[in-house]
This record gives structure tokens, C-alpha cells and sequence, in this order.
């Protein structure tokens, strides 16, 4: 009776033109782990986008603290802390591409410097942007997020004439708990000065 049933069916098939052939059920499609290699080329970008096409994910500028500007570091209650050394810093450089911006900073030698990112979407990667003077490099930052070891970010190398860059390091999607981070960046490398300009916060669209 089965195999009677089989050439039936077979035949039944033949008569329509074609025989479906059975298909693995599709996974579903994972996504992409996200890269700091990605951002490679946006740490040379003189001008940032309010919205960034990075590794094939679309991120959306949440924040900004623009260093020395009052209102700015006051809201977003910037500090240096226990530093060796700490100082102001107005600089007129050029980034890789020829373009020249003028910016003012900060710059600190030991401890750390803490503020809060603010507007962003938990339960997301947040990637901190942050424009440095790449004279002074070859030096580690340990990235606390609320007192907690997160990434390590190794700014590796020094460039003497193309002197602006735009340092990126991944915050990972699980300690973005709420709408506000307190960050702190320590350096974890004896004698370096750390400088910043700018620092941009970017998320996932």
C-alpha cells in the first residue's frame, strides 16, 4: 500500500512539471559582531556626522562634551581627577587629509578623567569617540562604566604632523543599563599625557 501511495504520488508530481525538493529550515541571521576595526577610518574624519554607516550598522550621535566649554562639562559633570599633572590646551592642527580644525582641551598626566554620557538607549553599544592630539600616543586607558572595568583602550603609536584623531573605544551593550553612564577613562600607563578635545557618544540606529 505504501509504495503504491509513493508512485502515486510521483506520478502526481510529474503531471504538475516538478517535484519540490525539501529544504533545511533557515536559521535565523545572527548579528554582526560589532568591530572597533570598523571605525579605522573614522578616526581620521575631520568633520562627524550626526549619523555614521560603520561596519554595516547604521550609529546615531547621542552625545557630546565639548571639553572647556562651561555649560558643556558642567552638565555632563566632567572632572580630572588625581592627576600629577593636569592643564589646558588650545591647539590648531591638521587631520590626515590636510584639513586643519582648531580646538581647546584638556590634558592630564596620571589619575583620570570622569563625566556622564547622557540620552542614551539602554540595552545598547555605546562607541566613545574621542578627539586627542596624536603627538603624545603609546598609551593604555582602562574605561570604567559605574566603578566597573569595561574595555581597555590602547592608543598605539604618534603621528608628528597629521595630529588629530578620533579615538574610539566599544562600550558593551549589557552594562548600558540606564539612560545615564557615569565614565571614567584612567590611565593605566606611567608618565603619558592624555589630551582631549571633543568626545562623541554613538549607538546602534
Amino acid at each position: 500500500m505504501l509504495a503504491y501511495q509513493a508512485r502515486a504520488s510521483d506520478a502526481a508530481w510529474a503531471a504538475l512539471g516538478e517535484k519540490p525538493v525539501a529544504q533545511a529550515p533557515r536559521a535565523e541571521d545572527k548579528p554582526k559582531a560589532l568591530s572597533l576595526d570598523d571605525w579605522e577610518s573614522i578616526k581620521s574624519l575631520p568633520t562627524l556626522k550626526e549619523t555614521l554607516d560603520v561596519g554595516g550598522v547604521n550609529w546615531v550621535m547621542v552625545d557630546q562634551l565639548d571639553i572647556l566649554a562651561k555649560d558643556s562639562e558642567a552638565r555632563h559633570q566632567f572632572a580630572i581627577k588625581e592627576a600629577k599633572d593636569s592643564y589646558r590646551s588650545r591647539q590648531r592642527l591638521k587631520y590626515p587629509d590636510g584639513t586643519v580644525v582648531e580646538d581647546t582641551g584638556r590634558a592630564h598626566v596620571g589619575g583620570w578623567a570622569e563625566y556622564k554620557l547622557l540620552n542614551l538607549q539602554p540595552g545598547r553599544p555605546v562607541v566613545i569617540l574621542r578627539r586627542m592630539d596624536y603627538v603624545y600616543g603609546d598609551y593604555e586607558l582602562d574605561f570604567q562604566v559605574n566603578g566597573k572595568s569595561v574595555a581597555v583602550s590602547s592608543c598605539t603609536g604618534t603621528d608628528r604632523v597629521n595630529r588629530w584623531r578620533n579615538w574610539p573605544v566599544l562600550i558593551p551593550a549589557e552594562v548600558v543599563t540606564e539612560s545615564t553612564l557615569l565614565v571614567r577613562q584612567l590611565s593605566l600607563t606611567a608618565g603619558r599625557d592624555v589630551n582631549m578635545f571633543q568626545i562623541w557618544a554613538y549607538q546602534p540606529k
